[in-house]
Order: structure tokens, then C-alpha cells, then sequence
């Protein structure tokens, strides 16, 4: 059996449900094995495209274990990417239903070839494919660190998030006094951490 991470993205229609109509597919022919939260990312696009191309993007990913091999595999994407509704006439770069991208193998292996390439080109420098990987186990021989990776790159989605409660109204605010030196210390001890 393989295990391979691959990246899903949507910008057309019901995007979100498009992404787990797409891991639903994968079920046909794999064990899902990890599954990313969804983000939402502007798309990546050549200069000079029109200015209807600009739809937000919601991407995720999945690892999943497969019988199949990589060449396989991409025949398998290929026909889910059709199925859910992504032309094959459509031009590069243009909005679509579903764009799926095997990212890498586990264990690590690297293949060239005209219609696949592993690990897919360019993966370190795209924050659709970085935030989700942020949430899988990367293969144990991966080169590198996502982490590392994710933190070094710019516009990435925060890994880590904090509430603060500063009004009187707030949920769990004990009292109906605030003491704006005690939140602003607060604050600076969540920037610290």
C-alpha cells in the first residue's frame, strides 16, 4: 500500500462542498487517513488575467492509503476533478469546481514526468498547499520542515489563535469592571507566547 498527501482547492460554486464531495470520491479507491480544515486563499494568477479569475479559493488536504500507483492515482484525480464538474477545455489558471494536486509520497519518493511530478512543483511556496499540510503528519523522510516552511512564508494563515475578552458584555467576564493595564498586559503576554 502507498500513502499520499494530496492538496484540494475550489473556487466555483459551493466550494466547500465541492472539497468534500472530492474526499468523499476518494473512498471509491483509498482509506482516508487524515483530513485538513478548510481555508480560504486568493488564487494564484498570471499577470494580465482577467479580473473575473479573481475567486477565492477554499483548499484543503487529505493523505490517504492506496493500492494504487502514482500514475494511477493521478487517473483517479483526473476522473474525480471531471466527474464534480471540471472542464477539460478550460483555460490554465481560470476558475474551477476542483483542482486536485498530489503533493508527496510516504514514504518520500521523488518521481519526474511529463504529467506528474512528486512532490508536486513548487509546493514550499504556496500558501494554499502550506496551511492545510500545516494540519496532516508529513511522510517521516520528508526534506525539510512544514512548519519551518509555513512560518517563513508570507501571508500564511496563523497555526495558533487566542481570544481575549475585553468588554463588559463578554461571556466570561467575571466582573463589570475593566482594568485596561491588566488587558494590555494580557495581550502582551499572548504576543510573547
Amino acid at each position: 500500500m502507498n500513502r499520499f498527501t494530496v492538496a484540494l482547492g475550489s473556487n466555483v460554486g459551493n466550494a466547500v462542498n465541492n472539497l468534500k464531495l472530492a474526499v468523499k470520491e476518494f473512498s471509491a479507491f483509498s482509506t482516508l487517513l487524515e483530513v485538513s480544515p478548510c481555508f480560504e486563499n486568493p488564487p494564484m494568477l498570471p499577470p494580465g488575467a482577467p479580473t473575473e479569475w479573481f475567486r477565492y479559493f477554499a483548499n484543503a488536504a487529505i493523505t490517504i492509503e492506496t493500492g494504487l500507483a502514482p500514475q494511477e492515482l493521478l487517473l483517479q484525480t483526473q476522473a474525480i476533478e471531471q466527474k464534480l464538474g471540471r472542464s477539460a477545455l478550460r483555460e490554465k489558471w481560470s476558475p474551477r469546481s476542483l483542482d486536485l494536486d498530489i503533493i508527496f509520497s510516504d514514504p518520500y519518493t521523488e518521481l519526474q514526468e511529463a504529467q506528474l511530478q512528486i512532490p508536486h512543483t513548487d509546493w514550499r511556496k504556496r500558501n494554499f498547499v502550506l496551511a492545510p499540510l500545516l494540519h496532516l503528519t508529513p511522510p517521516k523522510d520528508l526534506p525539510g520542515e512544514i512548519l519551518p516552511l509555513a512560518r517563513s512564508t508570507e501571508n500564511m494563515p496563523p497555526a495558533l489563535m487566542a481570544a481575549l475578552n475585553i468588554t463588559p458584555d463578554s461571556f466570561s467576564q467575571t466582573t463589570d469592571t475593566i482594568d485596561q493595564n491588566k488587558i494590555l498586559k494580557e495581550f502582551q503576554q499572548l504576543l510573547d507566547s
